[in-house]
C-alpha cells in the first residue's frame, strides 16, 4: 500500500515476511476516524489476501489520537472477530507519550488474545 495522508496522520504500510507493518506519525482527530477505518479494513484486507499472521502498527511517532480516531481501531478489532480472526496485532509504542500509555492498553483489553502493546 502507498504512503497514505488521513488529515494529519501519515501512514506508510507494508508487508514484511510473514507480517504487515504500519508506521503511522501525526495526530488523529474526529475528522480523521472514518478515513483511518477505511484504512484499516484495506490492510485487513491486505493482510488476509497474503496470508500474513501479524499486523505491527508502529504509533511511536503520533503525537496525540483522540477517542473518536481510537474508535476506527476498535472498529477493525470487531471486524477482524466476526470474521474469524486470523492474525494478531501488535501495537509499537513510546511509553514517554501518555496518550498511547492508556489507550492502547485499553484496545488492548478490548480484543484481548489478539492485540498486545509493546513499548520500545
Amino acid at each position: 500500500m502507498p504512503e497514505i495522508n488521513v488529515g494529519q496522520l501519515k501512514v506508510d504500510s507494508a508487508p514484511d515476511g510473514e507480517r504487515f507493518v504500519m508506521h503511522m506519525t501525526g495526530t488523529a482527530e474526529l475528522k480523521d476516524s472514518t478515513p483511518l477505518a477505511e484504512l484499516l479494513l484495506k490492510a485487513d484486507g491486505e493482510v488476509r489476501a497474503l496470508g500474513l499472521t501479524q499486523v505491527d502498527v508502529d504509533v511511536r511517532a503520533v503525537e496525540f489520537m483522540n477517542s473518536s480516531a481510537l474508535n476506527a481501531f476498535v472498529r477493525w478489532f470487531a471486524g477482524m472477530k466476526e470474521r474469524g480472526g486470523g492474525y494478531t496485532v501488535r501495537f509499537l509504542s513510546d511509553p514517554s507519550k501518555r496518550w498511547q500509555r492508556s489507550s492502547l492498553n485499553a484496545l488492548a483489553t478490548f480484543a484481548t488474545g489478539t492485540v498486545t502493546v509493546v513499548t520500545q
